[in-house]
């Protein structure tokens, strides 16, 4: 196998790896972006429940029923700052998978590069033998014909 087929084959191998790659970091992109959703759907409810116990107080309510709402809110906190280190959680597998995809990328392209170059000098190659055989026939033509004269 030559160089620039070897190289190639290097960069399609590449290439299958990153569209694997590419597929787990739209799974982690999915879900990340629900981890988010879910964030956002608690804080909204931890605010909604916030102004319920607002207005509750303002009406006027009892002691037992706002310690619940009390504790109720606090649980709440702490379900917003898990699924908030969650959500950092999941950020980081993203940006890990994308740095691993760029990666691969990379390596594609300079496989591919090396390719190209490779084939050029090759052709490069080829051309020059060309040259040669052409110049030494014809100084082998220009000496059969000043033999002759």
């Amino acid at each position: 196998m030559s160089q620039p087929s070897t190289l190639l084959k290097l960069a399609e191998l590449s290439r299958q790896k990153m569209d694997a790659l590419a597929g787990e970091l739209a799974q982690l992109q999915q879900q990340c972006r629900s981890a988010e959703d879910k964030l956002a759907l608690l804080r909204q409810y931890t605010e909604e429940y916030r102004a319920r116990l607002h207005q509750r107080r303002a009406a006027g309510v009892a002691v037992a029923t706002l310690l619940e709402y009390q504790g109720f809110l606090k649980q709440l906190e702490t379900v917003v700052q898990m699924q908030a280190r969650e959500v950092e959680r999941h950020r980081r597998f993203h940006a890990e998978a994308l740095q691993a995809w760029l990666a691969v990328r990379r390596q594609m392209r300079g496989f591919e590069m090396l390719a190209a170059r490779s084939e050029a000098a090759a052709h490069l190659g080829e051309l020059r033998r060309a040259q040669k055989e052409m110049d030494e026939f014809a100084a082998r033509a220009r000496s059969l014909l000043s033999g002759l004269a």
